[in-house]
């Protein structure tokens, strides 16, 4: 037990929840939310949670171990982690939360970027969806996830570019 925001946890429930609230706020579906507000302004034309058929294709299966799992059924926690995507949309998105791409979302992202609060770990502070890592001389601005059959991770050297 503690305050409200005297400590750092993260909740996949929590961002599943704000993607709901966005959704319901602006009118519209999460996919559609992101979709029209993200994936329009940067190009990601492969970055969705409905898949066509030729996406279906190209996706890959999830796996745990050598057993090959169902892709998880998000519904209203769509924003825990729901978005499919390819490795070419992942890095243009990248290169626009690096300030490599130019685009008027670039504002906004460097804010997600500002740590407001130290994690468990030493030298980790965590920002609006990102971990921050000051170590080393450096800091790596980074995200990793996990769903059934799924890891990622995406990070980058903010300072060198990296």
């Amino acid at each position: 037990d503690r305050d409200i925001g005297a400590q750092y946890e993260y909740s996949n429930l929590g961002a599943g929840l704000l993607g709901h609230t966005l959704a319901l706020k602006s009118g519209i579906t999460y996919e559609q939310l992101v979709v029209n507000r993200i994936c329009n302004e940067l190009g990601l034309k492969n970055t969705t949670i409905s898949l066509t058929p030729q996406q279906q294709v190209l996706l890959a299966k999830g796996h745990v171990g050598d057993t090959e799992v169902a892709n998880f059924d998000w519904q209203a926690l769509a924003g825990a982690g729901a978005l499919c995507s390819t490795a070419s949309d992942m890095l243009t998105f990248l290169s626009a939360e690096m300030g490599l791409k130019v685009t008027k979302l670039y504002p906004a992202m460097e804010k997600t970027q500002i740590a407001f609060a130290p994690m468990d770990t030493p030298g980790y502070e965590v920002g609006l969806g990102w971990c921050i890592a000051k170590k080393f001389n450096s800091e790596i601005i980074c995200h990793a996830g996990e769903t059934g059959g799924y890891k990622s991770f995406m990070g980058f050297d903010k300072k060198n570019k990296k």
